[in-house]
């Protein structure tokens, strides 16, 4: 049936529609149908201002109360004009209320468990005041409006909002009671100066979307918002321009995604509110805290450009939270994050500290990853900070004054690195650090020589490595581990550093102001000249080891050594005189006195090692003490021991290592003693004098003897002894005084020059160590038999052997030399052999020195061929893969695969092998030329 109502007319009765379709409206201008007594529809039952195609604006209003079982609808027009007003005050809805527009624009409650699916647009009028009594479903083809003035009052009850658009417009309100629930994926258009203030709940499934879609693009919720799992909420979802904010003054909850359209990264999400739970994903393009809040959760802030604290964040965490930031987290001027006993795990990007940002001091900052902090200047990190394994931390201001502070403990993990930048760049970054450091990984930098670490706090425990070019201490503090120092070194003027355990550096600078005492410690250092002393330097008991692996200078300004050891194969030289007050040791490489003198005191004592002694042309070594009456007495080491029943007293013992001249016409090895005690008559005493291979000077160990001089070397006096080849000394007893005391040896049968090609440093012209040769005279005819032998050592520094033929008359005689891993090698042709002369043979200077020219030149010099592991002759695979399964196995010590000499078999003995084995080096003798 059709109702026309007519403008003139009043229809104030109660109207039930029972069953069938009643359309209700004005046929005429303006088309506007009022009912001014309740209203029922029934189950089954529909009522519309126009239920059949029409495009005039026809419209129904209501005045009393509604009842809706049925169906409240109208026909659909291209204008979508058909329009429900409601002005009563009971709405109740159990049906289906889907007219074009449905506007309800009066103080009224609204209940029913029906559907408002209007296919045009819903609204809550200027004049609406809506509180609902029931759950109400909400799910409009286009918009839902609140319009200016509206109110929506959930009133402790849920509006789900499954389709469309709710506008809240400039002075629209839903109040804050209840919930408002969605489903599906809606859109929220919180327009500037609305008040969406109740609590919203995104469940599965469901995708919200919410901004203001005019300028300025910031929309607004005021009440508690939790995101379910599976449900998302953000700014905007699609691709656009557009800067789209939210913006959260309730508490927000987090256990689905919060996300947004990443587009020129302006898609924002700006929380307000005061407890923010995180269980998902917050992934927007841009995520910042602005309010006094807590966070926790065990989610994870996945922000695709920039994360931010804004002026008035002050966020406590209360549980580890989770950053990875593709570009920035930004601490503004005034933000503040407090972990309060939490770890805050930050796994990308770069965090930055604005001027008055502060991280409080409280649970810990942890960094994976590669993550790069930017500390303006007047911010505070606070934090102790923790860089695990396989994390890289830059932390530096990156403008000027390029100065980045912590001021919490830091804590390095084995694997994690920490500096003031990690890639080149000229600027001169640095690192302060003001709390404690426990470095079990590496501090580094870029190899630009201006990046500075300095450390402020009380405590340094490095048992990992610390190569920042520089490194300053700046305080008083410790220092232990069992890590190494490869910086710059430095103690300001001001710091104390007391080390508490031993140590590796590269050097150290001790400026004036400053002080390091390493009493009772083991400090290496391995740097040229290492030690620049200004300040206060305490070495009470201490060992200071140089143990580069270049040449050394004993550094000795301002130093007082306690112990003095030499661990460098490449040696070291002194470059002023020095005291040594308890123990000199060298024990790998040789120690250069430079001109110099080495005192030791009466309580200090010395130890050299085979083939790793203190040598020089000019200096020496001293002591003076009372001996007593001396028992096989090695005064303070220096290798001059003494033995008598008089009491002698103070003594003093010098040992220098220039070559003595005169010695009944020949020349000492680079060895002698000045023993001087106070009584020197009628001692009836034995003299000990220990020597090295080293300082041999060519000569035959076998026949050396002892010379002795009272006048400082001028003349000389034959004195003899018995020489001990196995303990490197020679003995002679009753002696009645001191003096000076050498060794020489007379008619050496034979001096012959030749140089391993493994064992020869050309950098140093030494060879690597002094070794055992073996040499033949053989007859110059055929079969070439064998006439004597003899077995030498061959100087390092002269490539000369002294050798002993006993048995060969005098004659012509070729030249054949053996070494443990050379190839056997003979002269280019007979050499003329006098017996009680010395035959002098060098085969360094010229390849035709050797039978078939069969030597290899290495720098200025001609070299026995390197390899013959084997002996037999050939340098060949058999002689390579001896050599690699001890490489392979690490063999060290005196073993034949050693090609080079260093008591290390390693690859670099397998390349010389190889080498000449690629080359088929074979022996070229009389016998197979």
């Amino acid at each position: 049936m059709t109702m026309d109502l007519k403008s003139s007319g009043v229809f104030s009765a109660g109207l039930k529609i029972a069953s069938g379709s009643v359309v209700a409206t004005d046929f005429t201008s303006p088309r506007i149908g009022r009912l001014y007594g309740p209203v029922t529809v029934d189950s089954g039952a529909t009522l519309g201002s126009l239920l059949s195609f029409n495009n005039t604006a026809f419209s129904l209003e209501f005045y009393g109360d509604l009842t809706n079982n049925g169906t409240i609808t109208s026909a659909p027009a291209v204008a979508d004009n058909k329009r429900h007003t409601f002005k009563g005050s009971t709405l109740i809805n159990n049906g289906i209320i889907n007219p074009s527009i449905f506007n309800m624009d009066s103080t009224a409650n609204v209940s029913g468990t029906g559907t408002f699916s209007s296919t045009n647009y819903l609204s809550v009028g200027t004049n609406g005041n809506i509180t609902l009594l029931s759950n109400v479903n909400f799910s409009p083809g286009g918009n839902f409006y609140v319009l200016t003035g509206g109110i929506l009052n959930p009133n402790g009850n849920t509006l789900n909002y499954t389709a469309g658009t709710l506008e809240i417009q400039s002075g629209g309100t839903i109040l804050n009671s209840g919930l408002v629930k969605t489903q599906n994926a809606v859109t929220f258009n919180l327009r500037g100066g609305s008040f969406f203030n109740a609590p919203v709940n995104v469940p599965a499934g469901s995708t919200l979307r919410a901004t203001d879609f005019t300028t300025p693009y910031i929309g607004r919720l005021y009440g508690n918002v939790t995101v379910d799992s599976g449900g998302t909420l953000g700014p905007y979802f699609t691709s656009s321009n557009t800067a789209f904010t939210l913006e959260f003054y309730g508490n927000l909850t987090n256990n689905g995604t919060l996300t947004a359209y990443v587009q020129n990264g302006n898609k924002k999400l700006n929380f307000k509110g005061s407890v923010m739970v995180n269980n998902g994903i917050v992934n927007p393009a841009i995520f910042s805290f602005d309010s006094t809040s807590t966070l926790s959760g065990s989610g994870s802030f996945a922000v695709t450009n920039d994360m931010y604290v804004g002026a008035n964040g002050n966020v406590t965490l209360l549980s580890d939270v989770n950053f990875a930031v593709a570009d920035n987290f930004f601490f503004l001027s005034g933000a503040t994050m407090n972990p309060n006993g939490f770890t805050i795990n930050f796994t990308q990007g770069a965090l930055t500290l604005n001027t008055g940002a502060t991280i409080a001091a409280s649970g810990l900052f942890k960094t994976q990853n590669a993550i790069t902090f930017n500390l303006r200047a007047g911010s505070a990190f606070n934090a102790p900070l923790k860089v695990t394994s396989g994390s890289t931390v830059a932390a530096t201001d990156l403008t000027s004054p390029y100065l980045g502070k912590l001021f919490g403990d830091v804590t390095i993990d084995a694997g994690g690195t920490l500096g003031s930048y990690m890639t080149f760049f000229n600027s001169n970054f640095s690192l302060d650090v003001y709390g404690n450091v426990t470095n079990n990984g590496t501090i580094i930098a870029s190899t630009s020589a201006n990046k500075v670490f300095s450390f402020y706090g009380s405590t340094f425990v490095n048992n990992g490595l610390v190569s920042h070019p520089y490194f300053s201490f700046k305080s008083v503090s410790t220092l232990s581990g069992t890590g190494s120092f490869t910086s710059n070194t430095s103690i300001q003027s001001g710091a104390a550093v007391t080390l508490n355990s031993n140590h590796q550096f590269w050097n150290m600078t001790i400026n004036a102001g400053g002080a390091f005492d390493i009493s009772n410690r083991n400090v290496g250092f391995t740097a040229s000249n290492p030690i620049a002393q200004n300040g206060t330097f305490t070495t009470t008991n201490s060992e200071i080891i140089y143990n580069g692996t270049a040449l050394q200078t004993i550094s000795t300004t301002n130093i007082i050594y306690s112990g003095l050891k030499l661990n460098n194969s490449a040696g070291a030289t002194l470059s002023n005189n020095i005291t040594i007050p308890d123990t000199l040791a060298v024990i790998l490489g040789d120690l250069n006195l430079n001109g110099k003198i080495i005192t030791i005191t009466p309580d200090g004592y010395m130890t050299e090692t085979p083939g790793n002694t203190v040598f020089g042309t000019t200096g020496y070594i001293t002591t003076t003490r009372d001996v007593g009456t001396p028992s096989a007495l090695n005064v303070a080491g220096m290798g001059a021991v003494l033995t008598t029943t008089t009491n002698l007293g103070s003594t003093e013992v010098r040992r220098g290592h220039a070559i003595q001249t005169g010695l009944n016409g020949g020349t000492s090895i680079r060895r002698y003693y000045d023993i001087t005690p106070t009584v020197n008559t009628g001692l009836n005493a034995t003299l000990v004098y220990k020597f090295d291979d080293s300082e041999l000077n060519g000569k035959p160990e076998p026949l050396l003897k002892l010379f002795k001089s009272t006048n400082s070397g001028s003349t000389w006096q034959f004195m003899g002894g018995i020489v001990n080849i196995a303990s490197n000394d020679i003995t002679i007893t009753g002696l009645t005084s001191f003096s000076r005391w050498s060794a020489d040896s007379s008619k050496v049968p034979a001096a012959i020059g030749l140089i391993q090609e493994g064992f020869y440093n050309i950098a140093t012209n030494n060879l690597n160590m002094t070794d055992t040769v073996r040499a033949y005279l053989r007859n110059a005819t055929t079969p070439y038999a064998v006439v004597d032998s003899a077995v030498g050592l061959l100087d390092s520094l002269t490539f000369k052997s002294g050798l002993q033929f006993s048995n060969a008359a005098t004659g012509s005689y070729y030249i054949q030399l053996k070494h443990r891993n050379s190839l056997e090698t003979w002269s280019k042709n007979p050499v003329n052999y006098i017996q009680d002369s010395t035959l002098n043979y060098d085969f360094t200077f010229a390849a035709t020195q050797a039978y078939g020219n069969n030597m290899v030149q290495k720098g200025t010099k001609y070299c026995l061929y390197s390899g013959d592991v084997t002996q037999n002759g050939f340098i060949d695979l058999t002689d390579v893969i001896e050599i690699n399964n001890n490489a392979t196995n690490f063999v060290t010590g005196y073993v034949a695969t050693d090609a080079n000499g260093n008591s290390i078999v390693d690859l670099t003995d397998v390349l010389i092998a190889y080498n000449n084995s690629i080359n088929f080096v074979t022996r070229k003798t009389p016998l197979n030329p």
